[in-house]
């Protein structure tokens, strides 16, 4: 049975103060650098550029990062678009859930030795279900559920909702 968390009226909201909180934490960066995890991450990455555009004169920078989710491995893991590494610019890396870790865990492993100051990490859900030592900077919402139930955030038309199944 398919339920609906957030709406995209109750998203939109957590996105910009999402925003708000980045720019806040980053404020001596000359650059925000966003590296979205391929799939319903860049959708998040796509709206939260938005939003920051309209708050901070910060130059933001895009990236992404390509791997299989249900099997994410070193190897088959790379970065699409090109990453300025400098210990004044921040490095960002959006999704949408954060379940086990083990997706951001090999996500922030590509990014490891980019030369950034430091690396944070922004989700709309937090499920905390954590089997590795991942912990998000930035968290729209976080879950209570059962491990069977699956959180779903679905982007259609640019509006984004989330369900649980």
């Amino acid at each position: 049975m398919k339920v609906q968390i957030l709406t995209h009226q109750q998203v939109a909201p957590i996105l910009k103060r999402i925003a708000y909180q980045i720019v806040e934490s980053n404020s001596k960066s000359k650059e925000i650098c966003l590296v979205h995890i391929e799939g319903q991450g860049k959708a998040l990455a796509d709206i939260l550029e938005i939003e920051l555009q309209a708050i901070t004169t910060q130059r933001i920078t895009r990236a992404g990062i390509q791997l299989d989710k249900s099997n994410p491995k070193m190897e088959t893991t790379h970065i699409n678009g090109t990453l300025k590494p400098n210990t004044n610019n921040a490095l960002v890396i959006v999704d949408d859930v954060l379940n086990s870790g083990r997706t951001m865990m090999n996500a922030l492993s590509v990014c490891l030795n980019k030369g950034f100051n430091q690396i944070q990490v922004a989700v709309l859900v937090d499920r905390s279900y954590k089997h590795f030592p991942i912990r998000a900077d930035f968290i729209g919402t976080s879950l209570s559920t059962t491990l069977q139930e699956h959180i779903n955030v679905q982007c259609r038309a640019g509006k984004i909702s989330v369900y649980v199944e």
